[in-house]
């Protein structure tokens, strides 16, 4: 039987402090802080492949690396039901969470997609998807160091023949 007068109000009663308190000092302070981590990162990936990209094991390290940050994925998985002391638990997360954002944000982007599939078969398909991000990020980073150093043929710097 519905009411026919009055208003039907909800009244939360919170503990005095309780609630989430936006100050947009801390907010500005946050984005300025990521976004200088994600440069800082950005500046790392590039200086590893810029140095490594003519060593003779780097074809290697296009695949390894994708492995390894899938591995890391994975492991970051397993830290969230692990059962470590909170600070480590966290201190872990939030590294292996900001050296795999690249691959985070396109899985979690696409997982929301993908929600009809079972949980397995999520999981497999963000890994493929997080092992596609880094390999395009690694070719990426390749072809942008090549960009930089084009081959030159040395023509008539060389002795007289």
């Amino acid at each position: 039987m519905a009411q026919e007068t009055g208003a039907v109000g909800w009244d939360v009663m919170m503990p005095e402090g309780a609630g989430l308190h936006l100050d947009w000092s801390i907010l500005l302070a946050t984005l300025v802080g990521f976004g200088i981590l994600c440069y800082v990162l950005w500046r790392l990936v590039w200086w590893f492949a810029g140095k490594n990209t003519d060593a003779v094991g780097w074809r290697a390290k296009r695949y390894w690396w994708p492995t390894a940050m899938v591995a890391c994925g994975w492991l970051l998985v397993g830290l969230d039901r692990a059962e470590l002391p909170e600070a480590v638990r966290d201190s872990l997360m939030a590294t292996l969470t900001i050296l795999n954002l690249p691959a985070l944000f396109v899985a979690a982007f696409l997982a929301q997609y993908l929600r009809w599939l079972p949980g397995w078969m999520l999981a497999v398909v963000a890994s493929a998807i997080g092992w596609l991000v880094w390999h395009a990020i690694v070719r990426f980073l390749e072809w942008r160091i090549r960009e930089r150093h084009p081959l030159s043929l040395h023509l008539g710097s060389g002795p007289a023949g």
